[in-house]
């Protein structure tokens, strides 16, 4: 999936700074991983699944010193294929959020 961020359509038009990656769901509930410096402009974010239909989705939490960031996707479940993470990966995840 591709997650964007920005308010405009280019920053050559009209002066905006947008931002496209890269990212994986990381649960049923529309949580995503992707890296803080493509949701850092603080614009609207938006997730393109691999059908092309694309979907608004809201800053969770970011960490800049590890360039990582989390955001919900409101998109419909399924949609949401959660990547398989190693059973600590999720333990540590629920002690840092």
């Amino acid at each position: 999936l591709m997650v964007g961020s920005g308010g405009g359509d280019s920053q050559l038009f009209d002066g905006t700074q947008q931002a496209e990656g890269s990212g994986f769901v990381y649960d049923k509930q529309g949580h995503i991983i992707t890296n803080q410096h493509v949701v850092a402009n603080g614009g609207q974010i938006t997730v393109k699944f691999w059908n092309d239909e694309t979907y608004p989705a809201t800053l969770v939490d970011s960490d800049r010193s590890t360039d990582l960031a989390v955001i919900k996707v409101d998109a419909p479940e399924s949609l949401l294929h959660p990547i398989p993470l190693a059973d600590w990966l999720r333990t540590l995840s629920r002690l840092l959020w």
